[in-house]
């Protein structure tokens, strides 16, 4: 799955993130049950299928696959990593998040 999704061809989509995740236990990575930092309001848009979700003051986050493996890839599994550093994610770009699923995915088997 990992070689299949850093194979297709993507948008060149670049987008500044700011990215939100639970706080797992120390030299953990993240997984539910957890809780986040901060209060996260979850907001609906007209047309979106999807929930947006945004801090105190509107600031919008972004949150999945792509945020946690920006802040917990260093524990990754030993195999999990491996993956991670010869198909390394575009953080910066929505379209990667299916590879850093993958990866996750190989994490947790």
């Amino acid at each position: 799955m990992i070689k299949l999704f850093a194979s297709l061809e993507s948008p060149n989509l670049k987008v500044n993130f700011v990215f939100a995740h639970i706080l797992p236990p120390e030299n953990s990575y993240p997984f539910y049950p957890g809780r986040f930092p901060q209060t996260i309001k979850e907001i609906v848009r007209k047309g979106s299928t999807a929930k947006t979700g945004a801090l105190k003051g509107g600031k919008i986050i972004k949150v999945g696959a792509l945020s946690r493996l920006s802040h917990f890839a260093k524990v990754l599994n030993s195999k999990a990593k491996e993956a991670f550093h010869q198909f390394p994610p575009d953080f910066n770009n929505p379209f990667h998040n299916n590879l850093a699923q993958a990866i996750e995915i190989l994490h947790f088997f």
